[in-house]
């Protein structure tokens, strides 16, 4: 297989299931490459934003967030870093 894209709504366990898979897929030495993202929760618990969590080496970076830093690109009420 050369990609899976996974796709859904939100709080239905995507991130949990693709994490699952790689550690699956890797255990067995198959090798796995690409991304996932994974949701950023502030102090109360309200979502803050996203991070991007690359595979194999797990290296995050910020992908949005409802406030911290300004771009011009914009999805809903998260500012989008686009270099990320």
């Amino acid at each position: 297989m050369d990609w899976i894209m996974v796709t859904g709504q939100p709080g239905a366990g995507k991130t949990t299931a693709v994490k699952a898979m790689v550690d699956f897929l890797q255990r067995r030495g198959v090798f796995c490459k690409g991304f996932y993202t994974e949701e950023v929760r502030g102090k109360g618990g309200s979502r803050e934003g996203f991070d991007i969590v690359t595979v194999p080496d797990g290296k995050r970076g910020v992908l949005s967030r409802k406030e911290g830093f300004k771009s011009k690109f914009k999805t809903g009420q998260y500012f989008v870093d686009i270099p990320s």
